[in-house]
């Protein structure tokens, strides 16, 4: 996976990653290289200050980006969601020309030493500890990227780097700056309150059947009993066609004889070597030194071979290959294959290898043969793999044909079953909020509850449940949504409506107590007039937690303001248990420096200089974005 943003945090401290997040991880993961295509041949999805991103490059790029998702186990299932992926990307590609074009614009460039040390130090290139051309040719291979994309790739990543970089590491806070800071975040505030219980008047409420009426005719889908279905379904799964597969032993032999490579351990050599490297982009003069000095070694070889490990030495390879010096044909590049099927003995030596990355002698220390494992040793090896194998090729067949032969009638599942020996099965009743059982699988449920199933009639389209397990279904029975009479759901109406208005008295009561108190300070003697009681809480911090003191009375202490010229603040407040409250801030004590140690404080304000670079990175981007020119195009 080719993921820049992950392997530069494991790259020794080369490039400090501090904030591009989704951006960054969308522009390491898809290359801008394929950004732009100025060839005119496609569709321009966004023109970005007059730069077009051409639909080709997009395609390729949510492509990238689908294939991501999946390994990290995001589905996208349905239409809304593959179109804010697709917003979502497009979105990023925008962001990533902009701070592109910006960068060009202000003169960053990456120096061509720079990206040389990054790429050298990146841990997934390194073979014990040093740059392999073997590993970096392997990567590419695996994610798609030729060397030049990569390595655009990666100088346009280390360009926007610097970008970033200079806002983060150049923030600063001063001291005053961090004293307030403490001040606030470490503050702690002293209030009182009073609780009223809705639950006190619900002796005095009254509802009408005329008002639980209107209640019920204004809330019908609150006491709707929703749609369900029930399916009729096929499923074929990789695991069911391999319970089928009874191999005889004469198939197994036969598949044994015809497979012989993959029971067999191929001829093995145990190899030294000397090499002497060439750089990247050597010159043609520094190849032909290396040469020469690779066959003068040849030469001197020729005429004394026990010299081997000290030239060995001087030159050593810079990668290994297989364990522990054992390699087999396919484990070593084409030019040394061709040097290792002549050496058959111990103490052999090869002439000049030519190699991408320098010049080789190869000595053979020890051989083993190859060697064929006796069939009867490895009867059930043989067997595991005939099925596998077998079964694979059964299970895509049957699930080509399963999903033609539900496309071809798609009004019953009878042809597809009885075409692939399958049962019908039925599913129980279930309505699309019950993600239960197997429509826990959101495919499923989305499935079954889509226009061409429910509506039209027809057979599904193919479902993928995971890489070996597919399903087909169709509706079986629709039982519509229905709204429960109101005799059935008048008690609970009934208690709702009490408790509404159960709450309104108690907030109406907070209201009226708030009032008077014209911004005193004592809250005591107005709430024992009312029968309550007074609660004083002192110094609590924001972060206070206790079973006693709700959080929404702190949350509310502190986002009141700060007592002034002996006015305290009071507000009420509606509880989530339809009680209400009336509280009064009493007083605010700020955090102070010397309340903490010297390494607290010192960790406290590097943090806020990480906060300040960021918000000046965060309104960087925001500045970009508000002054470009981008015109959308409409997405398919």
């Amino acid at each position: 996976m080719l993921m820049l943003q992950f392997i530069r945090d494991k790259s020794q401290g080369v490039i400090a990653t501090v904030i591009l997040g989704l951006l960054a991880l969308s522009f390491a993961l898809w290359g801008i290289h394929n950004y732009f295509d100025s060839s005119g041949q496609n569709a321009t999805v966004v023109t970005v200050n007059g730069q077009d991103i051409s639909s080709q490059s997009f395609s390729a790029t949510l492509q990238r980006a689908q294939a991501q998702a999946q390994r990290m186990g995001y589905q996208i299932n349905t239409q809304s969601a593959l179109n804010a992926f697709k917003k979502h990307v497009l979105d990023n590609m925008v962001m990533m020309t902009l701070l592109h074009q910006s960068a060009v614009k202000n003169g960053f460039a990456v120096s061509p030493d720079l990206l040389e040390l990054t790429l050298a130090r990146l841990p997934m290139l390194q073979q014990g500890g040093v740059f392999s051309k073997k590993r970096f040719m392997n990567f590419l291979q695996s994610t798609g990227y030729s060397q030049e994309q990569f390595l655009s790739t990666l100088s346009s990543s280390l360009q926007l780097q610097q970008v970033q970089n200079g806002m983060v590491e150049t923030a600063f806070s001063l001291s005053y700056m961090t004293e307030r800071a403490v001040g606030l975040v470490h503050q702690t505030r002293s209030f009182a309150y009073t609780l009223i219980p809705a639950s006190a008047y619900r002796s005095d409420v009254k509802v009408t059947p005329s008002e639980a009426q209107v209640y019920y005719k204004a809330n019908t889908q609150a006491f709707t009993i929703p749609q369900k279905v029930s399916v009729d379904y096929l499923e074929l799964s990789l695991s069911a066609v391999e319970s089928h597969i009874k191999p005889t032993d004469a198939q197994l032999q036969a598949f044994y004889r015809g497979n012989i490579a993959l029971f067999s351990v191929p001829m093995q050599w145990k190899v030294s070597r000397i090499e002497v490297p060439l750089s990247d982009g050597a010159s043609d003069r520094e190849v032909a030194t290396a040469k020469e000095k690779a066959q003068a070694i040849e030469q001197a070889l020729s005429k004394n071979s026990a010299r081997f490990g000290e030239f060995a030495k001087q030159y050593p390879a810079q990668d290994s290959l297989g364990n522990g010096g054992w390699v087999s044909l396919m484990e070593v590049p084409e030019v040394m294959q061709a040097a290792l099927v002549k050496l058959k003995h111990p103490g052999e030596l090869s002439s000049v290898l030519t190699l991408p990355n320098g010049f080789e002698l190869i000595k053979v220390l020890a051989v083993k043969p190859s060697k064929v494992y006796p069939y009867d040793d490895i009867k059930a090896r043989v067997r595991k793999m005939y099925i596998q194998q077998t079964a694979q090729k059964q299970y895509s067949t049957a699930v080509d044909r399963l999903s033609s032969l539900t496309f071809e009638h798609p009004e019953s599942l009878a042809p597809a079953a009885k075409a692939l020996g399958l049962s019908v099965k039925k599913s129980p009743l279930f309505s699309e909020k019950e993600k239960t059982g197997m429509f826990a699988n959101p495919a499923l449920l989305s499935s079954a509850f889509s226009q061409d199933v429910l509506i039209n009639g027809n057979n599904s389209d193919l479902i993928n449940i995971d890489d070996t397990h597919v399903m087909v279904l169709r509706l079986n029975q629709k039982i519509p949504a229905t709204v429960k009479p109101f005799d059935e759901v008048s008690a609970t109406i009934y208690n709702t409506l009490v408790q509404e208005k159960s709450a309104e008295m108690a907030q109406a009561k907070a209201t009226k107590l708030l009032g008077e108190l014209h911004g005193a300070r004592d809250l005591s003697a107005i709430a024992k007039k009312e029968g309550l009681s007074a609660h004083q809480v002192d110094h609590v911090n924001r972060n206070t937690q206790s079973k006693s003191l709700p959080a929404l009375l702190v949350e509310t202490a502190f986002s009141l303001p700060v007592p002034y010229h002996s006015r305290y603040p009071a507000t009420s407040i509606k509880m989530p248990n339809g009680d209400s409250a009336v509280l009064v801030l009493s007083g605010v004590k700020q955090g102070r420096l010397s309340d903490f140690p010297d390494s607290v404080n010192q960790a406290f304000a590097r943090a806020q200089v990480a906060d300040a670079g960021r918000l000046d990175y965060a309104l960087y981007l925001h500045g970009l974005k508000q002054a470009a020119n981008i015109k959308y195009r409409k997405l398919n």
